[in-house]
């Protein structure tokens, strides 16, 4: 399985305040393909969990769900997410838009 753990995946500050908080925060990406997760962590998109997804099955990938990794290692979709990412304060609000989570509002 595709993971690489960063420390610096997440604003130092706003991680900081979310952990102090107790607050559950976003981490990374993921996606579930024939029942298989696939994640990665800050500054990853979707498309390089898609990528690692068609590595490991040699053939084109079709998900399941779209979503996101928190720091209680619980995987989310996209509206969970931004809820979540809403509470710790890891929204951009220049690059948000619409009504789910998508990594450029976050990272």
């Amino acid at each position: 399985m595709f993971v690489r753990l960063k420390i610096q995946s997440i604003s130092f500050a706003k991680a900081l305040r979310a952990f102090i908080r107790g607050d559950e925060f976003i981490v990374g990406v993921g996606i579930i393909v024939d029942g298989e997760l696939f994640y990665d962590y800050r500054p990853s998109r979707h498309h390089h969990c898609i990528h690692e997804a068609w590595l490991v099955h040699q053939k084109q990938i079709v998900t399941e769900s779209q979503g996101f990794i928190t720091s209680e290692g619980r995987y989310v979709d996209r509206k969970e997410g931004l809820e979540i990412a809403i509470k710790a304060g890891q929204i951009i609000p220049s690059r948000h838009h619409g009504n789910q989570l998508y990594s450029e509002s976050v990272w």
